[in-house]
């Protein structure tokens, strides 16, 4: 018992991992959060683990099962029970780096995920949106904004998603400088994409009236992000942006969330007959797989010109 006395504490040798994460292997900021919180709720759970070598196959096991079979409230008083499997497959590879560290340095003799398969999941395809969808969601922004300013923001934001594609974290990442009007490119740094590349997008027309006008009315703001709060004057964060989703959810009954979007922009495009390579660059995709994954969720309705195009003149 001695001996594990003078070891560091499980949360120390995390911190550490996390340190090595942000300043050795450059791992984004929203990436750096995950992993704390799932380390976070997986001690809060079991808080008697404090030592590496408390960490076994069958408390692991124990957290697990406790994550699927405990109650939990959400919303206003709605009571669930236990998460869906893509919920843990995102806790197991969370912990998963953690462990595999732990060991490699010599504070676990394995990780306790050696012999713990990750839950296989099948996700569904995120639909795009329609074009009524799409046009309820500008029409409720008009009607319900309780100001010029939430108009115009809110109207440039569902523009910047629905003409270029971007991921959430990117969205709330833009400056004003990332948007040269001149040129008409939006400038995605590396520093705030998942594949930590810079990409350039150009401006469509609709975007870029929808930005002039959102621009000429936030001047008076000196904040350098690009969408901020109308109270405080900061740049828009995740949590706020959830909240966002949910006020206008409600407001035009469009039920979507802001990566249909992204989705919407691929299908579109690729309805286009635009290449998947192209779409590849736009989206900011490293592996041309996942690009595929987008346009599958071009749905039966979006192919039915193409049949109707087809003839036996089209045969050899």
């Amino acid at each position: 018992m001695l001996l594990y006395m003078k070891k560091k504490k499980l949360n120390q040798l995390f911190n550490d991992y996390l340190q090595m994460c942000e300043y050795s292997l450059r791992r984004r900021p929203i990436t750096i959060k995950s992993y704390n919180d799932s380390f976070n709720l997986l001690t809060k759970i079991l808080p008697d683990l404090v030592y590496p070598h408390h960490l076994t196959e069958s408390k692991i096991n124990e957290f697990f099962k406790i994550l699927q079979t405990r109650k939990r409230t959400v919303g206003k008083d709605k009571n669930v029970i236990g998460v869906r499997d893509s919920t843990i497959a995102t806790y197991w590879s969370k912990l998963s780096p953690f462990f595999v560290w732990l060991e490699s340095n010599g504070h676990i003799e394995r990780s306790p995920l050696k012999y713990i398969s990750k839950p296989k999941v099948e996700y569904e395809n995120k639909p795009a949106l329609k074009k009524r969808e799409i046009e309820k969601l500008y029409s409720s922004i008009l009607l319900n904004s309780t100001s010029t300013f939430l108009m115009k923001r809110d109207t440039a934001i569902i523009s910047t998603l629905f003409f270029t594609g971007v991921r959430r974290n990117e969205l709330i990442s833009l400056k004003v400088r990332d948007i040269d009007l001149e040129k008409n490119i939006i400038t995605i740094r590396g520093k705030t994409s998942k594949s930590k590349r810079t990409r350039r997008i150009p401006i469509n027309p609709t975007l870029k009236f929808h930005l002039q006008d959102y621009l000429q009315e936030r001047k008076s703001f000196t904040s350098e992000s690009l969408f901020i709060s109308s109270k405080k004057g900061i740049g828009l964060t995740n949590h706020g942006m959830r909240h966002w989703v949910k006020r206008h959810k409600k407001a035009s009954g469009v039920d979507f969330h802001l990566h249909q979007l992204r989705h919407t922009f691929a299908c579109n495009l690729a309805r286009n007959n635009i290449s998947l390579p192209k779409l590849q660059v736009l989206l900011g995709h490293i592996d041309l797989r996942m690009t595929e994954r987008y346009v599958r969720s071009l749905g039966v309705e979006h192919l039915v010109d193409d049949i109707l195009k087809l003839s036996l003149d089209d045969s050899y």
